[in-house]
């Protein structure tokens, strides 16, 4: 979910096929708004190259206001769109609507899930679950809906020379992205890779091109267990916390100020249920 201007509340729902909003008067009262129902594209449903499980239906995943606050994006994994809505906002915050427009359309299968700016607003990162791949756009405030997106890179989850993940054949699963506070550095956890020594899922880490957003891949390093559903950053950058869902555990590491690299992990908490969200 993610919050607009005037108590405006987004919130996506993957089972539901579907986006809500809502407006939280200061009393903390929630006011439901809009509902609006998603389907799949025309000529999607029992295509043999889509997933027949994860996209039998649309299936939101996230709801991400962008830096202007003038339209909000979402994931539909299930589509394979990035969603777009302008956002208006009414004088009283119960008179807030979005309004849809053409979508990002994903490559085939790519499953995307989420999607971050940074600071400037001008690049963003949309991680694709599906394909275990993170897409790197250029973003500008113009044409016919008011906000374009330019593709400069496509690049594995994985690292250097892996190709989109099939998630007919493997578990493979990209899930969170976030960015260091400098813009320096990104980071993706990788569910179901298995590829620590021990055993354990990964995180990737790529240094970031402050000119252009592009990524470089520079090492993949323990998540400290199994489906790191959720990783956040510290306000300061100095920690990373990962949410191990299927290892229900909470880790979180040291981080390099400098260099990006994840160091020691210093706590780790057993829970007796699954973590699926990291909030500082």
């Amino acid at each position: 979910m993610d919050m607009g201007k005037n108590g405006f509340l987004i919130t996506a729902s993957y089972d539901a096929s579907g986006v809500n909003t809502y407006y939280i008067k200061k009393t903390g009262e929630i006011v439901p708004l809009q509902t609006l129902l998603f389907t799949l594209p025309d000529g999607q449903a029992g295509h043999p190259d889509i997933d027949p499980v994860r996209q039998d239906a649309a299936h939101p995943h996230e709801s991400r206001i962008d830096p202007t606050g003038k339209f909000l994006l979402i994931p539909d994994l299930g589509s394979d769109y990035l969603r777009i809505f302008e956002i208006t906002y009414g004088e009283k915050g119960e008179d807030s609507r979005i309004k849809e427009v053409e979508p990002l359309v994903c490559d085939t299968r790519a499953g995307p899930r989420h999607c971050y700016f940074d600071r400037t607003g001008k690049i963003m990162y949309l991680v694709e679950e599906l394909a275990s791949m993170v897409r790197v756009y250029q973003v500008e405030y113009t044409g016919p809906r008011g906000i374009d997106f330019t593709p400069i890179q496509r690049i594995s989850s994985l690292g250097i020379g892996k190709g989109p993940a099939d998630t007919r054949v493997q578990r493979l699963k990209a899930a969170e992205v976030v960015i260091s506070p400098d813009d320096k550095h990104l980071y993706i956890s990788n569910r179901y890779d298995r590829s620590m020594p021990d055993g354990t899922d990964s995180i990737a880490h790529f240094l970031v091109n402050t000119d252009d957003g592009t990524l470089t891949f520079v090492e993949l390093t323990s998540a400290g267990g199994i489906n790191p559903r959720h990783i956040r950053l510290s306000p300061d950058g100095s920690w990373i916390c990962i949410a191990t869902q299927d290892t229900n555990r909470v880790a979180m590491f040291k981080r390099d100020l400098e260099t990006g690299k994840l160091l020691e992990e210093v706590i780790a908490e057993g829970q007796s249920g699954q973590p699926v969200c990291i909030t500082w």
